[in-house]
């Protein structure tokens, strides 16, 4: 298990123990790698998209969540 993996199971773990039941992380939706990350952690891809704006442009982003 990399530094990553460790990293985001010890936030769940915290978060779990504060009486958080979901988790949802957005990723832009052409950071593959990012992508990739979060679903080899079995994180559930929402079905939608969520539009994210920066000085007029628009940068598109996907859902990932998590449930304890």
């Amino acid at each position: 298990m990399g530094i990553g993996q460790l990293l985001f199971k010890k936030q769940c773990e915290l978060l779990l123990q504060r009486g958080f039941e979901t988790i949802v992380v957005w990723a832009l939706k052409e950071n593959l790698s990012a992508r990739n990350f979060y679903s080899k952690l079995n994180g559930t891809l929402l079905d939608k998209e969520v539009p994210f704006d920066v000085d007029g442009k628009k940068y598109p982003h996907v859902v990932y969540q998590w449930g304890f």
